[in-house]
């Protein structure tokens, strides 16, 4: 299986908006389907936290 990933500049704002809405506020069918992952990185004295959504259900 191929993995395929978007990264959407800001100068497309209506596209960036969307992708960001569909992924900070899912729909519930939407969020069932999708995979979510965190990673934590210590160092440098802070704590980074990283959250990760993935949605493979794309129209």
């Amino acid at each position: 299986m191929a993995i395929t990933y978007w990264r959407l500049k800001r100068n497309q704002s209506s596209l960036h908006d969307d992708v960001r809405l569909h992924f900070e506020q899912p729909a519930p069918a939407s969020l069932a389907r999708m995979t979510r992952a965190e990673s934590v990185d210590k160092g440098h004295g802070r704590i980074e936290v990283r959250q990760y959504r993935v949605n493979t259900d794309i129209d």
